[in-house]
């Protein structure tokens, strides 16, 4: 009990020394006697207040330093291996680059070989080939139409214009849009001789009588528009030379008493066998047969036939594709009776060039 009675002044005049020591700047306070307990209690009072206004005082705010490439290197995530090789992703990426590339280097290659190609030729096994011509510039066919020119232009340019503006208006005749241009297509066809571009006419006017479907049975209806004897898409055609018999089945807008029939054909003539019409009891009648005659330009067919006391509208017309050698085409077959001359409306057939039959 002593002991610690003892020590425990000791201890405190320890601390007041080394109190007043720090408040002196480091210096050695004395510490004897009585009243040194008061002087160690000022000396901490003078500590706080001095810990306290270092406190008081605003921080500085630390702001980074500029950012290196060597910074960025260091922040920058490692990946295992990305130092000296290539990732597999962009190895792929510059093999779909360098494929790419080569593709386009072909395709530009090829486009510049055919601005030098000579003129490409279109054929259909058994028929005379189309030509298509390169222009000076490479451009196909031609230099390029002009396609503001309206029916009514064109239409003047054909019958006033001079050389020049007459191509240009069959030029455009050859992107004719829609079949209102068919007339003027027709006048196109009719003229005398016929025009250079014939055969591109006749393949517009196909497209806009049976969009997509060449030497269709549709493209027997209507009047005559295959002026030229020829593989032309403006007529009927079966899918096969040789195939012995096919029909053709057309429809009138006008039911009459079959009085004639004529039937304009434009490449092999000879070859119709038969001609009947649809009876009212729903059976066909057989209004001729026989064999026509064989011709190198196109030809009016107009047999002797049996008329009928009964109004039609409907006609078939057998042709046996074994009699003349080659593609056996129609352009198109009159019905006249009644006084009436029309054309057929409506076409079908057992075969076609376009289809699968």
């Amino acid at each position: 009990m002593r002991t610690q009675r003892l020590a425990v002044p000791v201890v405190s005049a320890l601390l007041g020394a080394l109190v007043g020591w720090l408040a002196a700047g480091g210096h050695a306070v004395p510490v004897t006697g009585e009243g040194s307990s008061d002087a160690s209690a000022t000396e901490i009072a003078a500590l706080r207040e001095r810990v306290h206004d270092l406190e008081s005082r605003p921080r500085p705010v630390l702001e980074p330093g500029p950012r290196t490439p060597e910074s960025a290197d260091r922040a920058r995530p490692k990946v295992a291996g990305n130092d000296e090789k290539t990732t597999p992703v962009a190895r792929e990426v510059d093999e779909q680059r360098r494929a790419k590339m080569a593709e386009l280097e072909r395709l530009l290659a090829e486009a510049q070989a055919a601005r030098t190609a000579p003129p490409l030729r279109l054929t259909r096994s058994g028929s005379e080939p189309a030509v298509i011509q390169f222009g000076p510039n490479g451009e196909l066919g031609g230099p390029p139409p002009d396609l503001t020119l309206d029916q009514a232009a064109t239409r003047d340019l054909l019958e006033r214009g001079n050389d020049e503006q007459r191509a240009q208006a069959l030029r455009r005749l050859e992107h004719a849009d829609d079949a209102s241009w068919a007339p003027l297509v027709h006048q196109a066809l009719g003229s005398t001789p016929p025009p250079a571009n014939a055969g591109g006419l006749m393949s517009r006017l196909a497209d806009l009588k049976d969009p997509g479907k060449a030497w269709s049975a549709k493209q027997a209806t209507g009047a005559p528009d295959t002026p030229l004897h020829g593989d032309y898409q403006t007529a009927w055609a079966p899918k096969r030379e040789e195939m012995g018999e096919v029909t053709l089945d057309l429809t009138y807008p006008t039911a009459v008493r079959v009085d004639a029939v004529s039937l304009h054909e434009t490449l092999n003539p000879g070859a119709v066998a038969k001609i009947l019409a649809w009876t009212p009891e729903g059976t066909w009648e057989l209004l001729w047969e026989g064999t026509g005659a064989r011709a190198d330009t196109p030809v009016w067919f107009s047999p002797p036939l049996r008329a009928t006391s009964y109004r039609t509208t409907k006609l078939r017309v057998i042709v046996d594709t074994d009699r003349v050698p080659g593609w056996n085409e129609i352009d198109a077959v009159e019905l006249v009776g009644d006084g009436l001359r029309q054309w057929a409306s409506e076409a079908t057939a057992s075969s076609e060039y376009s289809g699968t039959q």
